[in-house]
């Protein structure tokens, strides 16, 4: 079956992700979406995606046999293959699937298919896809490592320092250093480094967060950096539901725990804290106490020069032994123009 992935257009459920990356390369149940969807169906035979992802992804001009949106429950796909030709699935106004031409197709209104925030990424790592622990990374001296609650995978090439606790589920990536840290319910991509506490959190590939702090039903993005001391809140002192507000819409939770949302490429300076449901934006600097989302791009609250995100990115990269490609330096500055069109 040949199938194409549509991402939604800017800004969409998956803030503050979804302006640097398609939302299909998110971390769902410890692993990316497009690698569940790959499982299912094989590898995708397009993309319809927005301008700024245009020439690092590409485009398909043919017709295909499926296209599903990029935020699919990857656990529903197959009710959605068994859609009827000319059928499409909506969400409200959320297109969910077309089967077949999109001329003249038949909608069927479902409920519950499409992610409805990031938060739900966040949730999913309470539900592991293996049963099983493995550990092959390097164990120093004084560590403990508890799967009574869930299996623990530790990936080769990662290292876990002394004094450190690492309670199930979770899962460690090649090339990360954790330590000392306390670790439970977590994923931890590739060549991170991870220390203080984390809690039911998700940290994406390349990201630091090497000093002490508290992290908790949070996603940060790649390229991150956590300055010492800085610190989520994720649970509201009323124990209500938390709110968090994408782009113009506010949308509730479910949830009285939601931690902090972190943008690819952001930076928190020493001692940020960061209130419960709170977006920081791509790109973004930021120092202090965050009570509303950050504007992507900003520099302290002030828009950022592109000239200068951009060396700083270079230099980020750099020291991870990784050259800023032109087609990523072209999707971050085509973002930038789509953040900042309207202030010159």
């Amino acid at each position: 079956m040949r199938y194409a992935i549509f991402e939604e257009e800017f800004p969409n459920r998956m803030l503050p992700f979804s302006l640097t990356r398609p939302s299909f390369e998110l971390i769902y149940r410890y692993r990316k979406l497009i690698e569940w969807y790959r499982e299912k169906l094989g590898d995708p035979a397009g993309y319809l995606l927005p301008d700024r992802f245009k020439e690092k992804y590409g485009y398909e001009t043919e017709d295909f046999d499926l296209v599903i949106n990029s935020t699919l429950k990857p656990e529903l796909l197959d009710k959605l293959v068994e859609l009827k030709d000319g059928n499409s699935a909506y969400e409200g106004t959320r297109l969910v699937a077309i089967k077949g031409s999109k001329k003249g197709s038949e909608k069927i209104p479902v409920q519950g298919y499409l992610l409805q925030g990031p938060w739900e990424l966040v949730k999913s790592i309470n539900d592991p896809p293996y049963t099983k622990s493995r550990i092959e990374g390097k164990l120093e001296s004084y560590t403990i490592i508890d799967d009574s609650k869930g299996p623990i995978i530790i990936e080769k090439n990662s290292q876990v320092e002394a004094f450190s606790k690492i309670i199930g589920p979770a899962y460690i990536s090649s090339g990360s250093i954790i330590g000392p840290a306390i670790i439970s319910s977590s994923f931890i991509g590739n060549g991170c480094r991870v220390s203080g506490e984390l809690e039911r959190s998700i940290v994406d590939s390349l990201t630091n967060k090497a000093h002490y702090g508290f992290f908790g039903d949070s996603y940060l993005g790649t390229y991150v950096n956590v300055g010492a001391g800085s610190t989520t809140s994720n649970l509201k002192n009323t124990y209500g539901v938390v709110k968090v507000k994408l782009g113009n819409s506010t949308f509730y939770t479910g949830e009285i725990k939601v931690g902090a949302f972190l943008g690819d490429f952001s930076r928190l300076s020493i001692n940020t804290s960061i209130m419960a449901g709170k977006l920081v934006g791509a790109g973004a600097y930021v120092q202090g106490i965050v009570n509303k989302n950050v504007k992507p791009f900003t520099f302290f609250n002030r828009k950022g020069n592109i000239e200068l995100i951009i060396e700083h990115i270079r230099r980020a990269l750099v020291r991870r032994n990784i050259k800023l490609d032109r087609s990523l330096e072209t999707l971050i500055r085509n973002a930038y123009g789509l953040v900042w069109r309207d202030h010159p």
